[in-house]
């Protein structure tokens, strides 16, 4: 989703994730013109707030919302969708053209296999740290043919 329009002496662009439209070489060229906001998934606090601003029930047991919370993905449009089949497919959708579009097209990833091996093992290993060489390690571990 991208949008743009003329307000006066000023104009407002809308972009999702990362894309070029206000990505560094547009805010490079704008030098100073621009005010980039980055909007965020909910935090949990903010996620039990919209749950009540929309009038969606609340448990009463507070892990079990944060279960809730963790699973939907704190994004506010998941809340408005009817099954957590729904919203995970959202979720799910939303991460995948994020790599696909800001990540994989931009830089232009030819290997497509094993960039999504290292998109789930960045997913996989989010807690720990990443490097090069723990990637590497990872995948010699994989019995199935190589990556490379």
């Amino acid at each position: 989703m991208n949008g743009w329009r003329e307000e006066g002496d000023f104009s407002i662009f809308i972009t999702d994730s990362n894309s070029y439209l206000l990505s560094g070489e547009l805010a490079t060229k704008l030098t100073g013109r621009y005010v980039e906001i980055n909007v965020f998934p909910f935090s949990f606090d903010e996620y039990l707030k919209m749950k009540g601003h929309l009038g969606i029930s609340q448990s009463g047991d507070i892990q079990a919302e944060l279960r809730s919370c963790i699973l939907e993905g704190g994004f506010p449009y998941a809340l408005r969708l009817p099954s957590i089949n729904d919203k995970r497919e959202y979720v799910r959708n939303l991460i995948s053209g994020i790599y696909e579009k800001d990540i994989r097209r931009r830089v232009r990833i030819r290997n497509r296999s094993v960039f999504e091996s290292v998109v789930k093992y960045v997913i996989s290993n989010f807690g720990s740290t990443t490097s090069l060489q723990n990637i590497a390690d990872d995948f010699s571990k994989i019995k199935e043919k190589p990556l490379w």
